[in-house]
Parts: structure tokens; C-alpha cells; sequence
């Protein structure tokens, strides 16, 4: 899913002609404002856009995951929150402590591996 947001967020700006530096910071949104601070630094985008971004992308899968998740039946507290982590950032990981403990650990899970697989695909990239 991570791979798919960072290729989403640098195809889809390139076809719509985003100015160059919005396609630079877009690639830093699937991961938590912290870490996309410093890919800024690696891309050449403004800091405060790739911060600002990266909780949008937060939040605007904070109200669609949960749903998501019901619709396809995903129930298991370790699913949920890998997905929690991975597209949601903090604010997922704060939601899925609410499900459970477990649910809780494993998004903290998945908020760090979706940090370390966009890293790299952004070392690649950028």
C-alpha cells in the first residue's frame, strides 16, 4: 500500500503539471510529518508543504480507512493496524489504540516500516 501512495503521489502530479516543487512534496505524503520534513531536505521540497501534505494525507485516510476496512471485512486487530500505520500516520495510530492494544502496537509498526519503505523509494526517486 505504501509503494502504491508514493507512486500515486509522484505519477499523478506529473500528469496533471503540478508545479515542480508541489511534485516534490507530494512525494513525502504518505509518511509522518517528521519524516517528510527531512525527505524535504533530500527532494528539493519547501518543508512546510511537505509537512502540511503529510497531515493531509493523515487525515483525509483517517476518515476513509476505518470504512474501507469494514467494506472489505478486514477484522484482524494485526490487519487493521499495519493499515492503520502505514496510511494514516499518528492519527491512525492514536484510532487504533483505541481498538485495542494490539491493534495500537502493530499501527506503530506500520507507521515506521511505511517510513523506511518511503525513505527509500524516495532516495530512489528523488
Amino acid at each position: 500500500g505504501t509503494v502504491v501512495g508514493v507512486a500515486v503521489d509522484t505519477i499523478l502530479p506529473k500528469w496533471l503539471h503540478l508545479d515542480p516543487q508541489a511534485q516534490k512534496a507530494l512525494m513525502t505524503a504518505p509518511v509522518t510529518s517528521p519524516v517528510a520534513l527531512q525527505l524535504a531536505q533530500v527532494t528539493g521540497a519547501p518543508p512546510a508543504l511537505a509537512a502540511t501534505l503529510a497531515v493531509l494525507s493523515g487525515l483525509i485516510g483517517a476518515l476513509v480507512l476505518p470504512r474501507m476496512l469494514r467494506l472489505f471485512g478486514i477484522a484482524h486487530p494485526l490487519a487493521r493496524g499495519i493499515a492503520y500505520g502505514a496510511v494514516t500516520h499518528g492519527i491512525g495510530t492514536a484510532r487504533a489504540r483505541e481498538e485495542s492494544e494490539l491493534t495500537g502496537a502493530a499501527s506503530s509498526i506500520g507507521m515506521g516500516l511505511a517510513a523506511l519503505v518511503v525513505t527509500l523509494l524516495v532516495g530512489i526517486l528523488g
